[in-house]
């Protein structure tokens, strides 16, 4: 949903989104179709922006790229394709891309080049995302960063000013752990400032927090890991669950909720440094200081994975709905999720 309960965006198998009008007590109609997007079928979406003509989506593929629309139809209401394309192509290893964010909708600024090649188009003067204000000059709403996981274990963040790649890494574990979501920090979703962590979890129960307004030009991102379990207790063999998303509490000061392969979701608290505290890197550059998980909360819902998962409007601090692959929508609530 783009905004608001008047815009649904799907995304098919054939590589093709489509947008649909959901006006309440009436059945979704499609009102706009767009061209193959993507070579192979489509993974994720994510949205940014109102419920219209400037509403920012991005889409997840199986050819390994992340497409970034403008408006119904992706091309401003005319059913055109995507504004921008980022990576693709193969060869680098990163594999399809499974999941993919973007920032609030209220961080603007002048769009740029079309592609992970292209230049800075309009927007010149270097700059960087995540602590320059945005332009004062702007045309409509464009959010300013996305976050891409791959199959591969790869997670990239992308500048849409730029269409270029702002850090790269991997997710922690032993052998090539696919991403499976990948979420910003809460405070990112107002747009007015930029996100002060970002999130990542996949299979063999990986999770990732990474401090993103510092990036060391050599050492990138602070990162903390950890690996959620499989339940067993001493002696077991359980294997630890994939972890199909995490999802921060709106608001929250580092809740997240992560949905398991083994039926349960599992609340998890990334506490930052004191501060989001800088030390010196290498070279003498400003490096940041990784954060640390701690366990909250864990509940079993279903005999079978958890693969959906979203909170409610903020209004309802705590309620969520959950869905997996025992074909049942389940909504429940966090008690006390708001206090921190």
């Amino acid at each position: 949903m783009a905004g608001g309960a008047a815009s649904l965006i799907t995304g098919g198998l054939d590589g093709r989104l489509a947008w649909w009008g959901c006006a309440e007590g009436r059945r979704p109609r499609e009102v706009a179709a767009s061209p193959a997007a993507h070579a192979g079928g489509v993974q994720a979406l994510a949205s940014a922006g109102p419920a219209s003509a400037t509403a920012i989506i991005a889409s997840a593929g199986e050819d390994g790229s992340v497409a970034v629309w403008e408006g119904k139809g992706g091309g401003g209401g005319k059913g055109g394709g995507p504004v921008m394309r980022l990576g693709g192509g193969g060869g680098d290893g990163a594999g399809p891309a499974w999941a993919v964010a973007l920032t609030g909708e209220s961080m603007v600024g002048r769009r740029g080049g079309g592609s992970s090649e292209g230049g800075d188009g309009e927007n010149t003067a270097p700059t960087d995302p995540l602590t320059d204000p945005p332009p004062t000059t702007t045309t409509a709403p464009f959010p300013l960063l996305a976050l891409a996981g791959h199959a591969g274990g790869v997670i990239r963040l992308w500048c849409l000013r730029t269409g270029r790649v702002r850090w790269s890494g991997r997710l922690p574990g032993g052998g090539s752990p696919g991403v499976c979501g990948v979420a910003f920090s809460p405070d990112a979703a107002t747009g007015l400032l930029p996100p002060s962590a970002l999130y990542a979890a996949g299979t063999g129960g990986a999770v990732v927090g990474l401090e993103a307004r510092t990036q060391h030009p050599d050492q990138g991102l602070a990162a903390a890991g950890a690996r959620l379990g499989g339940g067993g207790g001493a002696g077991s063999t359980a294997l630890p669950p994939t972890v199909w998303g995490v999802h921060p509490l709106p608001g929250s000061r580092g809740l997240a909720a992560c949905p398991c392969g083994d039926g349960q979701v599992r609340l998890i608290r990334y506490s930052r440094a004191a501060g989001g505290a800088r030390a010196v890197g290498e070279g003498g550059h400003p490096a940041g200081v990784a954060g640390r998980f701690s366990h909250a909360a864990t509940g079993r819902l279903s005999s079978q994975a958890l693969t959906a998962f979203a909170w409610c409007s903020p209004g309802y601090t705590g309620l969520f709905a959950t869905g997996g692959l025992d074909e049942t929508v389940r909504v429940g609530v966090v008690p006390r999720a708001g206090v921190e």
